[in-house]
């Protein structure tokens, strides 16, 4: 193949990368290290190579269980808020036709799934010191 001076050399179809082989961001770093790997001469060489690319498959892994992670938080808060919605109406519902004892018991614990983790441990430990300063 004939190129002129201050050409940029354009790869040919043939050696582009198929789609399949860029659909994952790490594949061209850890085929680089698999392809250093193979061709290593010295067996400090490949324990090295081995290291990094044991290394950049933990990191991998610790960002798609992260991923998940956030995943299933989003759903249980989802879970939570629409659970307690439908609590709360059930409460106001049951209270305006007459049935105040259960639709406020009903109400308490739509409200009750919506307060904040730290308000629910308050409310014992405020018991607690109570409890304390009667005795």
């Amino acid at each position: 193949m004939s190129e002129k001076k201050g050409e940029l050399d354009q790869p040919s179809s043939s050696e582009l990368p198929s789609f399949s082989d860029t659909s994952s961001p790490q594949f061209k770093p850890l085929q680089r290290i698999e392809d250093r790997l193979t061709q290593a001469k010295s067996p400090e060489d490949i324990k090295l190579w081995t290291q990094v690319r044991g290394d950049i498959i933990k990191q991998d892994e610790y960002i798609k269980n992260g991923k998940h992670q956030r995943s299933i938080e989003i759903m249980q808060i989802i879970r939570k808020t629409s659970l307690s919605g439908i609590a709360i109406i059930i409460g106001l519902g049951l209270i305006f036709k007459g049935l105040t004892l259960p639709g406020l018991f009903i109400l308490g614990t739509g409200f009750y799934e919506l307060a904040l983790d730290y308000v629910k441990n308050i409310i014992p430990q405020q018991r607690k010191k109570e409890d304390n300063e009667e005795e």
